[in-house]
């Protein structure tokens, strides 16, 4: 399940490169990552600190440093890795190995940045960063990491009401585009929408979604039985509620973050259609589910 949304980011990393985003070839001994030296880049290397003008990122090649857009790409196709199907809930109660290591805070998130982290850096060949200079490798790394981090839906309404204070105060100046905070508010508010934009997808597509995310849930629901846990809500296959989950799921992160998204003016209308659509479609959900869930309990028996 959670390879759909990476697949995004590593289709965007690898077929779409980001103009003024200058890559070293894989062949070349060139790496200001190796020099002692703080001297400045060759000249034809600086393209990459460049704002990325092109028209088809819209606003965000308008305001946005190319390294900042690929640090967007990147952590995108970073934030799930080796996801072990689990949320941060189960992994802290079970006192897995992750949630020691990373203190029963934003456990998978932590876990995701670091063990991507260690494999681009395990090799000099995954390193196709090798145009940046030391603090531009810094900059770029923190700003990863922190998108990363930001996907923990812990942390949701937190950063959703920073950027509507942001955005709706009428003593706020709104987005200081020159700001590197604002820029990482505003990029933070990307990935969030890229993690959860199941319901905005043509509604084949999110029915898709939807049933392996609950069939991830259910494995989830079935170790916590096995394990002698209460189960979590709504990870129970006997008791599907998939309507009720997609309901919650849709009006209290999906919608709020859209339209906060849209009214500021960075991507208006996209989802005008297929989030309400799906929203009314979600009965239809349980029906199919408690269907498959009876044939499956069947062929178990």
């Amino acid at each position: 399940m959670h390879a759909a949304d990476v697949l995004h980011g590593v289709y965007y990393l690898t077929s779409q490169p980001i103009p003024g985003f200058a890559q070293i070839p894989i062949d070349s001994d060139e790496s200001p990552l190796q020099k002692t030296s703080v001297g400045p880049l060759p000249q034809s290397y600086m393209r990459h600190i460049s704002v990325c003008d092109s028209s088809q990122y819209g606003i965000m090649g308008a305001n946005f440093p190319a390294l900042e857009l690929m640090a967007l790409y990147t952590a995108s196709a970073m934030h799930d890795y080796d996801h072990p199907g689990r949320t941060n809930a189960f992994l802290v109660s079970t006192f897995a190995a992750e949630a020691i290591l990373y203190n029963d805070r934003s456990v998978l998130e932590n876990h995701h940045a670091a063990t991507a982290w260690s494999l681009f850096l395990s090799r000099p060949e995954y390193n196709w960063l090798r145009c940046l200079d030391k603090a531009e490798f810094k900059r770029f790394r923190f700003l990863v990491i922190e998108l990363i981090l930001a996907t923990d839906l812990k942390r949701h309404f937190e950063i959703l009401a920073e950027f509507n204070a942001k955005m709706n105060d009428d003593e706020a100046s709104g987005i200081d585009w020159f700001a590197e905070t604002d820029r990482l508010l505003v990029i933070e508010m990307c990935i969030k929408l890229a993690d959860i934009n199941g319901p905005c997808k043509e509604h084949n597509i999110h029915i898709q979604w939807t049933h392996r995310i609950a069939e991830e849930f259910y494995e989830q629901g079935d170790e916590e039985e096995r394990l002698g846990l209460p189960i979590s809500p709504f990870m129970n296959r006997r008791n599907p509620q998939l309507a009720k989950l997609q309901e919650s799921f849709i009006n209290h992160l999906v919608a709020p973050l859209c339209n906060a998204y849209g009214e500021a003016g960075l991507l208006p209308g996209v989802w005008e259609y297929e989030l309400p659509t799906n929203a009314e479609r979600k009965d239809r959900s349980d029906q199919s589910t408690q269907s498959a869930e009876s044939k499956s309990l069947g062929n178990k028996s």
